[in-house]
């Protein structure tokens, strides 16, 4: 399930950055701020995804907590 919910969070953040980029063409200020709060976003979700990773194989922690 973890690995859906990351490939699903990076199809977002694209579909994001696309209406962003359309946004900017219209209205620059606009899209200047939200392409700046796009990419704080975006930058915590790489580190967060960078961080489970590396806490899975490094560490040898399990990707979910979920009692089955």
């Amino acid at each position: 399930m973890a690995p859906l919910i990351i490939i699903l969070s990076m199809v977002v953040a694209q579909l994001a950055s696309v209406i962003v980029v359309l946004l900017a063409g219209s209205v620059p200020v606009f899209g200047a701020i939200l392409s700046i709060l796009l990419a704080a976003a975006l930058g915590q979700l790489n580190a967060s995804i960078l961080t489970t990773i590396y806490g899975h194989y490094v560490d040898g922690r399990p990707l979910s907590d979920a009692r089955e």
